[in-house]
């Protein structure tokens, strides 16, 4: 598949698109005219939501996931250290506009694994838009 119809998604846009919540339906382009991506992490992050906010069985939402096309990338070694930077501009991002929000672990991976691969990464947090990472394309969904 053509690289640039490739994306990673942070859980974010994969609850967008299971809850039918705004942005879904760029998500939902994503899947048919393009390749979804996304970490394990990322994926029980949004099996755990789902199953929070409708009562969904994990399993059902995630062979949905699989079945509508989502390719899960696992993590490699390497990418231990790309989260642990990413983690600490996270921090840096956070202590310069005063605010205790974090990245959480799956936000890191899911941003490591974009930078891996050089493509871009799907995201609808706004604190993602003050890190200083320029090396990873950030395309917000809604």
């Amino acid at each position: 598949m053509d690289q640039n119809n490739r994306f990673v998604l942070d859980a974010s846009a994969l609850i967008a698109l299971i809850l039918q919540e705004p942005g879904y339906k760029v998500v939902q382009g994503i899947f048919e005219n393009g390749e979804a991506l996304a970490t394990p992490i990322a994926v029980a992050e949004t099996l755990g939501i789902v199953r929070l906010k409708r009562g969904k069985p994990a399993r059902e939402v995630f062979d949905g996931l699989i079945g509508y096309g989502l390719a899960i990338v696992n993590l490699i070694p390497e990418d231990a250290l790309e989260i642990a930077f990413i983690q600490s501009q996270g921090d840096i991002a956070a202590q310069a506009l005063g605010t205790t929000r974090k990245l959480s672990m799956a936000d890191a991976a899911c941003l490591a694994v974009g930078y891996r691969l050089d493509l871009p990464v799907i995201y609808s947090d706004s604190f993602w838009s003050e890190l200083k990472l320029p090396r990873i394309r950030l395309i917000a969904f809604r």
